[in-house]
């Protein structure tokens, strides 16, 4: 439940019957639930990931689709990262390179978002996100078909939204 709003619910009605889960809670309009962090070389699979919480009834933010016209990249991922409740990180051989995952993951940790990291490769985490994510159960998702994983992110998502 949000503090601030009691009586609105976080995950889509539409989703729960879906899943057939109860939902208490409505979620503020316009409010991502979940960020999507990811490096440039994963765009198509982080996009994969926006539309699959999106049909579920999951709001997201994710760049650079949510980044205002004309605004400064910066500071619209500083303000996106605090207002959402989830952070879903595409991990991968490009986001262990990326400077900007490390410090989307690390802004994540210090506004208390619960991360999901999903991993596309089998791949070791750096050093940077070893730090941060070393203690997070990660969702595994580099044996095909990926749909079968984007399903299953969808339902962890949603359980996570209802707590």
């Amino acid at each position: 439940m949000d503090p601030r709003h009691p009586d609105r619910q976080r995950v889509s009605p539409d989703y729960a019957a879906w899943q057939d889960i109860e939902v208490s809670e409505i979620q503020e309009p316009n409010q991502p639930s979940v960020f999507i962090s990811y490096a440039d070389g994963d765009k198509a699979t982080a996009q994969g990931v926006c539309s699959t919480l999106e049909a579920a009834g999951v709001p997201c933010w994710i760049a650079p689709r949510n980044v205002p016209p004309g605004a400064e990249w910066a500071p619209a991922i500083a303000e996106a990262i605090p207002n959402a409740k989830v952070m879903v990180v595409v991990l991968s051989t490009h986001a262990n390179e990326s400077r900007h995952v490390k410090r989307e993951v690390e802004r994540a940790v210090t506004h208390g978002l619960v991360i999901i990291p999903f991993r596309i490769e089998d791949v070791a985490l750096s050093a940077s996100l070893e730090f941060y994510l070393t203690t997070v159960h990660r969702l595994d998702a580099f044996t095909p078909p990926l749909e079968e994983h984007l399903h299953r992110l969808a339902e962890t998502v949603a359980a996570v939204l209802q707590t």
